[in-house]
């Protein structure tokens, strides 16, 4: 959700992604990416996070991709207009969805840090 919150706020800030309630949009891409980070920082996780668990948070963005893109490419509709090839090519959606997916990658790689190291603090001087 943080992802999302900050894709928004690059990429489609102003820009009318076509939802039927205005107010889904407010909620779905400003409020809860903000409640979510509140509540992750509030109660950090309270065992080790490891790598398989950020590749693991990372499947579901990807799986998410494909399917948007073969769904738009036989309906036509694309929820947002930087994965629209109408909008500057495959090679545009292509360079749009690897920039996300490295921003994922990094916002996961300080998850797990800030979650691990966290984890850490709380623990130090209580029994195993």
């Amino acid at each position: 959700m943080a992802v999302t919150g900050i894709v928004f706020t690059l990429l489609l800030s102003g820009t009318d992604v076509d939802t039927a309630i205005p107010w889904v949009n407010t909620v779905v891409h400003e409020l809860m990416p903000l409640v979510l980070l509140a509540d992750w920082l509030l109660g950090a996780p309270v065992e080790r996070l490891s790598v398989h668990h950020g590749l693991l948070w990372l499947s579901f963005p990807l799986a998410w991709i494909v399917y948007t893109l073969i769904r738009g490419s036989i309906s036509g509709l694309y929820p947002y207009p930087f994965l629209n090839p109408v909008n500057g090519g495959y090679a545009s959606v292509a360079a749009y969805s690897f920039a996300v997916l490295v921003l994922m990658a990094l916002v996961c790689a300080a998850v797990l840090w800030l979650g691990n190291t966290r984890n850490a603090a709380r623990t130090v001087g209580q029994p195993i």
